[in-house]
């Protein structure tokens, strides 16, 4: 019994030192410019992708899967570094995001179609985003809060505890709720609040899911999908407005939201459910084919495939 005691103790003391020690880290990288977090960023991805073999596995494997009949070997090994250095950008990004200030967000991230968010507003039962693990998906959430939009994100929070409480410190700070996606019920129940309230809760529909979800299309192969968003709207009558953040050239990012999805419902819920995913999973499709190196190819997206029928 001491021994597990003391095994516990060393455990928790070397958990807080490491936790601790990227604390200060992250505190020091602050001081560095922009452009030099890049570097710095790009070149811990493409070490940290050398070193956790199955990760770049994973990566190259899908992108083989998706492009290995459309494109060269060449082609695809580009989009693989073009992506991790993305990767790399986007986590020194979020690390130092305190750092970014209303002049950042005015005059280095513009938004194209705000009229469709406005729309979907007037009608006063919130909004559904609906995006993905893509582009500068960080700086979207940022810019509508400085904008003054209610905004809150349903996310899967990190097993480490200390870097689920750096999720909830920060958010606090910054004026930003993160919603927890487990309870599902207690998700589901603090999501339709916002709602309520007509606030936007911001949705990504491209993780695998573990247990249950909807096999609909994605890139040839049948994933299994949450329907979380469609049950939101069935509770809420929110609409489901689509809306990605581009990462552009010299650090400028666009947002692109489209109009609400056209849902169906024939009063067939198995057909509708099944019909409206598709829709919502092929519109994230447009987006990565469009801007292939902006998605998370790093996800299992493929782990539960099922050959299209």
């Amino acid at each position: 019994m001491g021994k597990r005691s003391v095994k516990k103790s060393d455990k928790w003391h070397y958990s807080r030192t490491v936790w601790v020690l990227i604390r200060i880290f992250i505190s020091l990288l602050r001081i560095f410019p922009l452009r030099f977090l890049y570097v710095i960023g790009q070149g811990m991805t493409h070490v940290a992708f050398r070193v956790l073999r199955r990760r770049r596995e994973t990566t190259l494997k899908n992108l083989n899967l998706v492009f290995g009949k459309e494109k060269s070997q060449d082609e695809i090994l580009q989009i693989y570094r073009s992506t991790i250095h993305n990767i790399g950008k986007l986590v020194m990004e979020c690390v130092t995001i305190s750092r970014f200030n209303d002049s950042f967000y005015e005059k280095m991230v513009r938004i194209e179609g705000l009229e469709n968010l406005n729309d979907a507003l007037s009608l006063g039962r919130g909004v559904i985003l609906l995006s993905a693990h893509f582009g500068s998906f960080h700086f979207l959430w940022f810019k509508l809060i400085h904008m003054g939009y209610p905004l809150s994100a349903i996310a899967r929070y990190p097993r480490q505890k200390g870097l689920a409480r750096y999720y909830d410190s920060e958010s606090e700070k910054l004026g930003f709720t993160l919603i927890r996606d487990k309870p599902r019920r207690t998700c589901i129940e603090q999501s339709l609040k916002w709602l309520k309230r007509n606030g936007i809760v911001f949705v990504m529909l491209d993780l695998n899911v573990r247990k249950g979800g909807v096999y609909v299309d994605f890139f040839g192969k049948m994933v299994p999908t949450f329907k979380g968003p469609l049950l939101l709207n069935a509770e809420s009558g929110a609409p489901i407005v689509p809306m990605f953040a581009v990462r552009e050239d010299k650090g400028k990012h666009t947002i692109l939201i489209d109009r609400p999805i056209e849902l169906e419902q024939s009063g067939d819920s198995d057909r509708d459910v099944f019909l409206n995913l598709t829709k919502m999973s092929k519109i994230i499709e447009s987006y990565v084919r469009q801007y292939p190196d902006q998605w998370w190819w790093v996800h299992q997206r493929w782990r539960k495939a099922k050959p299209k029928e």
